[in-house]
C-alpha cells in the first residue's frame, strides 16, 4: 500500500510504480488495485497533508534497477 501522487493523478491498473532508494537502486512495482482514502491504514500519520490521496496496492517487487 502507498499513497497515490497529489491530485491522485494514477488512473489505471496496471501501470509500473517505483520506489527510489535515495539514488542507490529503484524498486519497480506493479499497481494492481487504486482505493480511496478511506483505506488508509490507521498507522498513517493524519497530519502530512495526505489525508486525501487515493491508496495505491502494488504487487510485489517486479524488478531492480541499479
Amino acid at each position: 500500500m502507498w499513497d497515490d501522487a497529489k491530485g491522485n493523478p494514477t488512473k489505471l491498473v496496471g501501470g509500473a510504480f517505483g520506489f527510489v532508494h535515495n539514488g542507490n537502486f529503484v524498486d519497480i512495482h506493479k499497481i494492481t488495485k487504486i482505493c480511496g482514502a478511506e483505506e488508509r491504514l490507521e498507522s498513517w500519520s493524519k497530519n502530512v497533508g495526505q489525508t486525501d490521496r487515493n491508496v495505491l496496492m502494488l504487487s510485489k517487487r517486479i524488478t531492480r534497477i541499479p
